[in-house]
């Protein structure tokens, strides 16, 4: 996994939570040896660690640590790739690219990448089915992604989650409707 996630985690619960928060987490993670880089490639077990700590600690859940780490990572590469969002036409627009431009740039960078895939099954006007298809659990930071691109876009949107039977990894579909 790139380690701009681990980054940007860590930076997203010291934003909110402070430092001292940041090196206590680590610590009940067990990693209190361990450094990143957004460059890096690291195992996602650390991650899942970071993550259950941080749970443990705050009493919050996994899926709205990760929403809120999604709508993070969405205001991170707003800055970092304003000419991305800035090319597309809305949310849905947006979505539609994510494999076939966003994805495709980022394994020319990082070739080593394990990205998830987005399968389009339904579009309209308004609304858009997608399939998340990932070897991780992370469905809920990839709504948190879509829910602050919304924000970018001043779209609201309503998204039902469902899961969908899957030989391997995990697929779940995300039912989109701006609103």
């Amino acid at each position: 996994m790139k380690g701009i996630v681990f980054t940007e985690f860590l930076e997203f619960v010291g934003s909110s939570r402070g430092e001292d928060f940041v090196d206590d987490m680590i610590a009940e993670a067990g990693l209190a040896e361990s450094a990143y880089t957004s460059v890096g490639t690291y195992d996602f077990n650390e991650l899942s660690r970071l993550l259950g700590a941080y749970c443990s600690l705050t009493g919050e859940s996994s899926s709205r640590a990760l929403n809120g780490l999604g709508r993070h990572l969405c205001g991170v590469f707003q800055k970092k790739f304003p000419e991305v969002f800035g090319s597309c036409g809305g949310l849905l627009d947006f979505l539609r690219s994510v494999d076939g431009h966003i994805h495709v740039e980022v394994r020319k960078l990082y070739a080593d990448a394990e990205l998830p895939r987005f399968e389009e099954i339904e579009s309209g006007p308004k609304q858009l089915v997608l399939d998340y298809i990932s070897c991780r659990p992370l469905a809920d930071l990839a709504i948190g992604l879509i829910e602050g691109a919304s924000e970018y876009y001043r779209e609201k949107v309503a998204i039902v989650v469902r899961p969908v039977v899957a030989d391997a990894g995990v697929r779940q579909r995300f039912e989109i409707s701006v609103c």
